[in-house]
């Protein structure tokens, strides 16, 4: 293909049909210009994998303070490294300190307060009692019909799953909005993008089409709800995550600011991220009908959950803000700039897997450049357990209960989104 121009680029990024389908425009942009300033977004864009496993480990260049979005403060906490081009308004959000918005040692102290929970070792003892509430939840289901599997399945299981790792008790989840329970919650997920850029007005244009009152509002309610929680003895299950995070506060190791946030985050984002792993992975076994060699070989379960989101990765980018000017392939980067590591673009990088766009159900089987839809380095995913397990919870009740699955539409609804890859807000699928 002829080399394009760096507008030319920017023109397929701009695209309407991008956040539908992402891949063609990425691997234009990794072969071509691996490191690539997007006017229209103002944004630097990484996709090779080497340079986003690069900069995701490079806390000395690339910060995780003073995001648009996520601020550890209200107000501008960090004006020093705010661009000239950016207004104030654009790096505000009175957000108190959480793991998404702070770099060591302030990061390892706030990941230290839940850290032991999230292990592999104390997730798993979870197993039994998730799959024992998916396989009766799925029993329900009339058998042969076509069901909504984000309602059906995603969203009840991802609910039911996380509330007890949490231990969020049921009557405080009956509290929130109706949508919570019920539907694919809308993510504002134009965080990271200055909201002046084509990009951002783009995107807010099309939240304000779609999103309800409800959605719109939830992360509000649960915000209250943590506020309420974080005061009161035995407000949540003592096995729970979110009775530690309590506990780290009255022991001083978190204000009360930062155990709400911890527990919003953990309530909020960890049930919508769940959501749709478990959809991207059931949407690439039907897409790739993979489902009948799943069921010949379960063992491979974990290899297809990790194979479907390396393929889809649901966190597509993460942004970073540069600490000072620096230079990443040859590329000068300022001070304040954003940077974004594009997960979506470096999880295909054929330097690193062979046949990428392939999906290979036995691809982490073996020996593998570990994928890097979780992050990678010191923010890596905290929750990265819990929606491994999840997600295997989902495929081994739906194999238990299902003697045919497969899809009732095509091509799969992906739903225009930038920040996650989303199925939705429907997914249909025949079961028998």
């Amino acid at each position: 293909m002829q080399k394009m121009t760096d507008p030319q680029l920017d023109t397929l990024l701009m695209a309407p049909e991008f956040p539908i389908n992402p891949h063609p425009a990425l691997h234009i942009l990794r072969e071509q210009k691996p490191v690539h300033w997007c006017e229209p977004m103002k944004v630097w864009l990484v996709t090779s994998y080497d340079d986003c496993v690069a900069v995701l480990r490079d806390n000395d260049n690339f910060s995780n303070v003073g995001r648009p979005g996520f601020d550890d403060e209200p107000g501008e906490v960090c004006p020093e490294l705010r661009p000239a081009n950016l207004k104030a308004s654009d790096v505000h959000c009175p957000q108190p300190r959480n793991v998404l918005n702070t770099d060591p040692p302030e990061h390892t102290r706030l990941r230290n307060a839940t850290i032991s929970l999230f292990t592999p070792k104390a997730v798993e003892e979870w197993h039994d009692r998730l799959f024992a509430f998916a396989d009766e939840h799925l029993a329900t289901i009339e058998k042969p019909s076509m069901i909504d599997a984000v309602s059906k399945i995603a969203v009840p299981i991802a609910n039911y799953s996380l509330h007890k790792i949490l231990g969020l008790k049921a009557a405080d989840a009956e509290r929130l909005p109706p949508v919570y329970n019920t539907d694919n919650c809308i993510v504002i997920d134009n965080l990271g993008t200055p909201s002046d850029s084509e990009w951002g007005q783009r995107y807010n244009a099309y939240i304000s089409s779609v999103a309800t009152p409800q959605q719109i509002e939830l992360p509000s309610h649960i915000t209250a709800l943590m506020t309420e929680g974080m005061t009161v003895d035995g407000a949540f299950e003592e096995k729970g995550i979110l009775h530690r995070v309590q506990c780290a506060q009255k022991e001083g190791v978190l204000s009360r600011e930062e155990a709400v946030a911890y527990g919003a985050l953990l309530v909020g984002a960890g049930i919508e991220t769940t959501k749709l792993f478990m959809m991207t992975t059931l949407g690439q076994l039907l897409i790739y009908d993979q489902m009948e060699a799943l069921r010949a070989n379960p063992s491979l379960i974990p290899s297809a959950a990790e194979e479907a989101i390396r393929l889809e990765t649901t966190a597509t980018r993460i942004p970073r803000r540069t600490r000072q000017n620096c230079e990443l392939r040859g590329q000068h980067i300022r001070k304040g700039d954003i940077v974004y590591a594009v997960l979506l673009a470096a999880n295909r990088d054929p330097a690193r897997y062979e046949d990428p766009d392939t999906f290979k159900l036995d691809r982490f089987t073996s020996k593998q450049a570990p994928q890097l839809a979780y992050s990678i380095g010191r923010h890596a995913c905290l929750g990265k357990d819990v929606a491994r397990l999840e997600c295997r919870v989902m495929l081994e009740a739906l194999l238990k209960r299902f003697d045919h699955i497969s899809l009732a539409m095509t091509p799969l609804p992906w739903e225009p989104r930038y920040q996650f890859r989303a199925l939705g807000p429907q997914f249909p699928i025949n079961v028998a």
